[in-house]
C-alpha cells in the first residue's frame, strides 16, 4: 500500500491534481495518479521478463553460431586430413619415357635440371634434354661437331 504525503502550500500553489504528492520511496513530487501508480507491479516484472527473454535469445543464438563455426571447422579439418592422406596413398609421378621418378629427391640436387627444358608433366629432366636435342641428320650431325661425339 503506497504512503502518499502533500503539504498545504502545494495544494495551495498547483492544486490537487498538480505536482503535490510525495510517495514514500520515490523522490519527486507527482500527480495523484502517477503517486498512486507502482512501477514495479506486473508491468515492470514483464519489461524485466522480456529483457531476460531477449538476453537468453541472444546467448542461444550465440551458442549456436559457435556450434556451427566448430563443426564447420571440425569438417574442414577432416577434409584436408582425408585429402593429405588420399595424397600419401598416391604412388609418385613416373616419366613416360625412361619410367624413373619425375623428380629427383628433396636431399639431393639434380644436375640436369637446370640443363633441361620446362617440365611438361610427362618426362624427367634427362628424358626432356634427351627429346629437346635435334633428330634429324643434320641436327646429329651438328651435335657431334660442337659436342665432339664420335
Amino acid at each position: 500500500m503506497p504512503i502518499l504525503v502533500t503539504t498545504l502550500g502545494r495544494l495551495r500553489e498547483h492544486g490537487p491534481l498538480g505536482p503535490v504528492w510525495l510517495r514514500f520511496g520515490h523522490r519527486t513530487w507527482q500527480a495523484l495518479t502517477d503517486a498512486l501508480d507502482n512501477p514495479d507491479d506486473v508491468r515492470g516484472f514483464r519489461r524485466r521478463e522480456a529483457q531476460r527473454d531477449q538476453l537468453r535469445q541472444r546467448k542461444r543464438k550465440q551458442e549456436e553460431e559457435q556450434r556451427e563455426r566448430e563443426v564447420r571447422e571440425a569438417r574442414e579439418h577432416r577434409v584436408a586430413q582425408q585429402a593429405a592422406a588420399e595424397a600419401a596413398r598416391q604412388p609418385d609421378p613416373v616419366c613416360e619415357k625412361c619410367e624413373g621418378p619425375m623428380e629427383s629427391s628433396r636431399f639431393e640436387a639434380d644436375p640436369l635440371q637446370d640443363a633441361a627444358p620446362p617440365a611438361d608433366g610427362a618426362h624427367c629432366a634427362g628424358c626432356r634434354i634427351q627429346l629437346a636435342e635435334p633428330t634429324s641428320r643434320f641436327g646429329r650431325m651438328s651435335r657431334r661437331l660442337v659436342d665432339g661425339d664420335e
